[in-house]
């Protein structure tokens, strides 16, 4: 992505070839993939902060516009969290996040929820429903290893490269997962 983002800063042009020139591995367990999803986003925000794309000399809006949302879309985990939490703290404490019923909600509320929906639907045309929904999936899965990555860079981390292992790793997963089997359980205990 940086690569590119320079090429094109530098007035290179980039267009679509529709053949599959390369072929790489993918993780095949969770460790390796939670270490290459980290990698990839802790380097795309460390690209930010040193190459800002909203700043740069030499791209198009359209370019400046698609870099940055590929940059800032790693400090969604933020977001998800706050998501997750508002029906937890109902659930525990009766505190309602939004206070407004009726037409004003949903004069509000349903032109921002159509145009979204609508956008989403324009973004991913041709898609299969089931491989956006994954995407989704993953999305939400993945908020503590974003804010994580953030986190990491923002504080001055050292971050040492890895190369994502080509064979599977074993082991117990528990320490990977554990924030999300806490907000599954918390969700379980209210239903009850």
């Amino acid at each position: 992505m940086n690569t590119a983002m320079r090429l094109h800063g530098a007035g290179w042009k980039s267009i679509y070839h529709n053949e599959l020139l390369a072929e790489g591995l993918a993780p095949d367990d969770l460790s390796s993939t939670l270490k290459q999803r980290l990698r990839w986003a802790q380097g795309t925000i460390q690209v930010l902060l040193r190459e800002n794309p909203l700043t740069k000399i030499g791209l198009t809006f359209w370019q400046r516009l698609q870099y940055f949302k590929t940059m800032y879309s790693y400090f969604s985990g933020f977001a998800t969290l706050i998501f997750i939490a508002c029906p937890i703290i109902y659930f525990f404490t009766d505190i309602i996040p939004v206070k407004t019923y009726g037409p004003d909600f949903a004069l509000h509320f349903f032109p921002a929820f159509i145009i979204n929906r609508l956008t989403f639907l324009a973004a991913t045309w041709g898609i299969p429903a089931r491989e956006v929904w994954r995407s989704e999936q993953y999305a939400i899965a993945l908020f503590p290893l974003l804010i994580q990555a953030v986190l990491s860079v923002f504080t001055g981390q050292k971050i040492n490269f890895q190369v994502t292992p080509k064979q599977r790793q074993s082991g117990i997963y528990f320490r990977l997962v554990w924030p999300q089997l806490l907000v599954f359980s918390l969700f379980a205990h209210k239903l009850d």
